[in-house]
Parts: C-alpha cells; sequence; structure tokens
C-alpha cells in the first residue's frame, strides 16, 4: 500500500525463513507478511536444506514437504506477491562440491 512516505510500486519485502515452518503453514506466513504490507517475501536457500540422500536436487518437496519451493512460489503468486530467492552459498570453498542439479539453478 502506498502512503506518503512511500511512492506506489516500491518494493516492502519480508524474509521468510520458510524451512522453519511446517509446509502446510506456508500460505498463512505468507498472508499475515501481506498483512503486514509487504509484496514481495526474500526466501532464504539453503543448498543443505533442498540436497536430499544420495546429493539429488529436491526443488518439489518430493523427499520432504519443507523442500517444496514451488510451493512456497505458488503461494506467494496466489496472493499476488513477488518471491526473490536468496540461495545461500557454503561458507568455505572446503564445504563440497554443488551437489546434483545446482548447476542448472545456478
Amino acid at each position: 500500500m502506498a502512503s506518503a512516505e512511500q511512492p506506489a510500486g516500491a518494493l516492502e519485502a519480508a524474509t521468510i525463513h520458510y524451512r522453519a515452518f511446517p509446509r502446510a503453514v506456508w500460505g498463512v506466513v505468507v498472508l499475515r507478511a501481506r498483512q503486514l504490507g509487504a509484496n514481495t517475501i526474500i526466501a532464504p536457500l539453503s543448498l543443505e536444506h533442498h540436497t536430499a540422500a544420495g546429493g539429488d536436487l529436491d526443488l518439489v518437496g518430493a523427499t520432504l514437504p519443507e523442500r517444496d519451493l514451488l510451493g512456497l512460489l505458488e503461494e506467494c503468486r496466489r496472493l499476488d506477491m513477488a518471491l526473490v530467492v536468496a540461495l545461500e552459498l557454503p561458507a568455505s570453498p572446503d564445504a563440497g562440491r554443488l551437489p546434483a542439479g545446482w548447476a542448472a539453478v545456478l
């Protein structure tokens, strides 16, 4: 919502660490951010969280519902909110190589 201090179309973002919430409540969390004035969700994406056993990439919740990044996108789209994904890379180069499939994401 635009105000005297903020022009229409300005970015009001809320960071949601979606992996900290059960998948079933993401819609409520996104809705609450919208009710508080956000029009954009920033979602930190962890390599470790989205890497399933065997090193496979899971962005659809096939191995764990809280890995369903596409589901989070749908929740944002349903509420007419933008989604910015902030990729969290390993802290050091010694942390290992990127799991299979991550090169396509980058």
